[in-house]
């Protein structure tokens, strides 16, 4: 798995770890916020790059990327989907698979 990824996950991580069945709704969102901020960010760098060199799976890998981040739109707009002890660590879980997929095969599904 490339560097980038890895230190994206480490982040990801982080703030999988601070959501917790007791995790207000607020922090929940605000953690949930950071998390789509982060991966809007890594994917428009990757975005960009895979445009420059005009790599034809650009239009394949942006539904993946949009997708994942819909993803978490859904869990801060929607808090009954955000539920269980287990909540942070699937979803670390969850980002971990996608991103050993988009490594692998270029687009996370």
């Amino acid at each position: 798995m490339p560097s980038g990824h890895r230190d994206l996950l480490a982040r990801l991580d982080g703030l999988c770890s601070n959501l917790t069945e007791a995790t207000p709704d607020h922090e929940a969102a605000f953690l949930l916020s950071e998390m789509h901020a982060a991966l809007s960010a890594y994917f428009r760098r990757e975005e960009q790059l895979i445009r420059q060199n005009r790599d034809t799976g650009f239009g394949e890998l942006k539904v993946r990327h949009d997708g994942l981040l819909q993803e978490i739109r859904d869990l801060i707009e929607k808090p009954g989907k955000r539920t269980g002890p287990d909540f942070g660590p699937s979803l670390s879980a969850r980002f971990h698979a996608w991103f050993e997929r988009h490594a692998r095969n270029g687009n996370g599904e």
